[in-house]
């Protein structure tokens, strides 16, 4: 009697243990197949909204620097030549805010100053700065663009001149 009571509670132990381990395995399941619809942050489309908001930002600070460059310049005005925006003070850190500017492609996207003529007294009184991704669909989709006047406008289609020509602003 004693082993028939000792099989009962052998096969009572081992139901209670199934009766918890089995829906634990369940939920676990569950959360892991849920998991797998959330969207990491480091998704596909999370680096390139990092690039165009780095490319942002970069031609936010070209804006900021083209006014410093015509304050310290009034005999030329703004510059087309982007290397000389970048400050002569050295960086004291590994980041360089400025490094964009000596380099043809920076975070996915190129940079190009461009309608600096000079006026009857030779002094440059406009410019445009254009962001366009240097692998379309790839590195971004969206072109960025600005004037002297320091507004930032962007084109869904990645083009330059159709960044310009509509003037959609960044909000």
């Amino acid at each position: 009697m004693q082993e028939g009571n000792a099989q009962g509670q052998q096969l009572m132990h081992k139901g209670r243990w199934q009766r918890r381990f089995i829906p634990l395995l369940v939920i676990v399941a569950i959360l892991c197949v849920g998991a797998s619809f959330i969207p990491t942050l480091d998704g596909p489309n999370s680096g390139r909204a990092r690039r165009e908001a780095t490319a942002v930002g970069d031609l936010r600070r070209l804006a900021a620097l083209q006014n410093r460059f015509s304050a310290a310049h009034p005999e030329k005005g703004f510059t087309c030549q982007l290397p000389l925006l970048k400050s002569t003070t050295p960086s004291t850190d590994d980041y360089d805010p400025e490094r964009f500017l000596l380099l043809d492609t920076y975070a996915g996207y190129r940079i190009k100053l461009d309608g600096c003529e000079p006026n009857q007294q030779g002094l440059v009184t406009r410019y445009w700065a254009t962001s366009v991704p240097a692998a379309p669909g790839i590195s971004g989709v969206r072109a960025f663009c600005t004037d002297q006047s320091g507004t930032l406008w962007y084109d869904n289609g990645g083009s330059a001149d159709n960044c310009l020509a509509r003037r959609r602003p960044i909000e």
